[in-house]
């Protein structure tokens, strides 16, 4: 039997409207009147429609090239999650969309044989004020809201009544999702958390849900920045000082590492071994004196990335490593449209990646590997999601290793110029997958060399 939840309504339940109030918080189902009364409201609203490649341009799923996934994804100061209270990963799809081309979904769509739902979580941890989109889902699909994770008090948008001074129920509105496919709610004393979930799992009526065109409300405009402690100190120093941070000390193993002071460059040297989760270099210019010993970025989310050099538009970014290695899964250099970013890894540097690394990806990056450094990763991509990527091998101990792939040109503009006897090993080489590619080898001794099942199957090379 399907849990019903009352309403108390404070003012009458307009059925024109299809918009009632739950205590403070005011439930829409039509999106004009939604967004008519947040209008009045005066809040900064920002609109999620999932098309924005620089955000999720990773995260696509079609019948061509397959599924594409993410842990999550950050996107205009909102945390987007899959099913089970953020179990499962998120996509998006050309039939989940509403509007546009991509809507998002949970992939998988919950466990039905474990009795998880099909559902969303969005967080921010700047309060929300307003939430409304579209929520798409198989015949007869009942969801409920479940609002900074309280359990007990959620929004049940399966049967919602009116409640009188004695307790009793009228005017009820039976709705499912099918008959109305927009959901929307205005809190003015604000919340972090939304979980959409379906009802039915575990059962044998679960059913699908697809999602599209957000409208969230907030305050004051969220920060697109990924949150982290800050680097604070314009001379540069000693990384491990607690007084070059805003926190007052070093980031933790869990913590982000931000610089992003817009000055005249300076260089922050390590002086030991260091674990974080997430650098980012925005509008900066560093350079981190590794002083031989290894910094490691733990971040796995190829949607966050471990190393971020340039990270929203206008963002002007230089990055550069010596002395010692820079490890971490994932690197891009230039995430967004509108970015400039600059990233080398210089004599006695090592730039050594579990996963990828992305130059050009949306904005305008540049990658440099000159001689006495080296770069191991399993995939090099350059130019990628309309950006422009180069990747410059400079010198003869310049050395580069792509456990899989080095591709130039996969949907953005790509090049790549080996010189001096540079030295690239990678299992395969595309060029201009999508778009235009070009590789260059200049001077003595520069080698492509090919390996396929772990032995030397080609070389390239100039002499």
């Amino acid at each position: 039997m399907k849990k019903k939840t009352c309403v108390f309504i404070w003012t009458a339940l307009v059925l024109g409207l299809g918009n009632v109030v739950r205590g403070e918080v005011t439930v829409y189902f039509d999106e004009s009147a939604y967004l008519a009364d947040l209008a009045e409201t005066g809040f900064v609203t920002v609109f999620e429609g999932f098309e924005n490649e620089d955000a999720w341009g990773l995260v696509r799923s079609t019948v061509v090239y397959g599924g594409f996934t993410a842990p999550d994804v950050p996107s205009q100061g909102v945390t987007w999650n899959g099913s089970g209270g953020g179990l499962y990963d998120v996509t998006t799809s050309n039939g989940a969309a509403h509007s546009g081309d991509w809507g998002f979904y949970s992939s998988p769509h919950g466990n039905i044989l474990a009795g998880i739902p099909d559902g969303i979580t969005t967080a921010s941890a700047q309060p929300m004020v307003a939430w409304g989109g579209w929520i798409h889902g198989t015949f007869g699909a009942d969801i409920i809201l479940v609002i900074d994770g309280d359990e007990i008090n959620f929004i049940d948008l399966g049967e919602i009544c009116e409640v009188d001074e004695f307790g009793e129920e009228f005017n009820c509105i039976d709705r499912s999702i099918q008959n109305s496919p927009f959901i929307g709610i205005i809190d003015p004393a604000g919340f972090n958390h939304v979980e959409v979930r379906e009802t039915e799992a575990g059962g044998d009526e679960a059913q699908y849900l697809w999602f599209d065109d957000f409208t969230i409300g907030f305050v004051s405009a969220p920060s697109p920045r990924i949150f982290g402690s800050q680097w604070i100190n314009a001379a540069g120093g000693s990384y491990g000082a607690g007084a070059n941070w805003n926190t007052g000390v070093a980031p933790a193993a869990l913590d982000n590492a931000i610089f992003g002071l817009d000055g005249a460059g300076y260089t922050v040297n390590v002086g030991q071994d260091w674990q974080a989760e997430q650098m980012v270099v925005t509008s900066d210019i560093v350079a981190f004196d590794l002083g031989g010993f290894t910094y490691d970025l733990t971040q796995a989310n190829p949607a966050r990335e471990s190393i971020i050099v340039g990270e929203i538009p206008g963002d002007n970014s230089q990055f550069s490593i010596a002395n010692g290695s820079l490890s971490g899964v994932n690197a891009v250099v230039a995430s967004s449209s509108g970015v400039t970013a600059n990233m080398t890894v210089d004599s006695g540097g090592a730039l050594n990646l579990g996963s990828s690394i992305r130059v050009g990806s949306g904005g305008t990056g540049t990658l440099n590997v000159l001689d006495g450094a080296t770069l191991t990763c399993s995939v090099a991509t350059i130019g990628q999601l309309s950006g422009d990527g180069t990747f410059n091998v400079q010198g003869p101990n310049a050395s580069v290793t792509a456990a899989n792939l080095i591709s130039v040109g996969q949907s953005g503009m790509g090049f790549l110029n080996a010189s001096g006897g540079a030295s690239l090993t990678s299992r395969a080489l595309d060029v201009g997958v999508f778009t235009d590619g070009d590789v260059v080898l200049d001077g003595a001794n520069t080698a492509l060399t090919m390996i396929l099942a772990g032995s030397a199957d080609g070389t390239l090379s100039v002499g």
